[in-house]
């Protein structure tokens, strides 16, 4: 027996002899029977990866799909919502305008009108988050005003203040829609 244990260590073929005869193939019988175990343990995990993938992907199309749905629908709420904000910017501006004629034109009844159109959009601009940026007498801020020039100052109050608005700028809901364009007194 030691004579097959020196020539296993050295590699050697062992005869095909009373030798062969005398190993005991109890432990080659166990050793085949766990390998034989393992690589049916190996084939079902491969076979319940390839399962969990084509699940994965499944879901994953699923899902990608919704996604890209949800996307599309964000992307078209956020260009109504700007072309709204361009319509409600475009009313302002209508009715800002038609209170300057009225001024202009001296006609009480016009600029009756004016005012109550005013304050009628004042209150719908309210309910829909938009709001006017304050201005006339404000030290500018770039965040909210845009300086389209600079004037001389008729009091010295009026020093780095903003004297004139050109046109009016808004936010909505917090956010700039649109800064307000002012002249300041230098």
């Amino acid at each position: 027996m030691e004579d097959i244990h020196k020539r296993l260590q050295t590699f050697e073929p062992v005869d095909q002899g009373q030798e062969v005869a005398a190993l005991n193939t109890e432990f080659a019988d166990q050793f085949l029977k766990v390998f034989t175990r393992m690589a049916k343990a190996q084939w079902k995990t491969q076979q319940k990866a390839d399962l969990s993938a084509r699940k994965v992907a499944e879901h994953l199309d699923e899902h990608g799909e919704l996604l890209n749905n949800l996307k599309q629908q964000r992307a078209k709420l956020e260009d109504q919502v700007e072309q709204l904000q361009r319509f409600i910017l475009e009313v302002c501006d209508l009715i800002t305008g038609f209170k300057a004629s009225a001024e202009a034109s001296g006609d009480s009844e016009m600029k009756s009108a004016a005012e109550t159109m005013t304050r009628a959009l004042q209150k719908s601009m309210a309910k829909v988050g938009l709001q006017e940026i304050p201005a006339i007498g404000q030290v500018p801020d770039p965040m909210y005003h845009f300086v389209l020039s600079t004037r001389q100052p008729e009091k010295q109050s009026e020093y780095d203040r903003i004297v004139e608005v050109v046109e009016a700028g808004y936010t909505m809901y917090g956010e700039v829609v649109r800064k307000a364009n002012v002249i300041v007194a230098k």
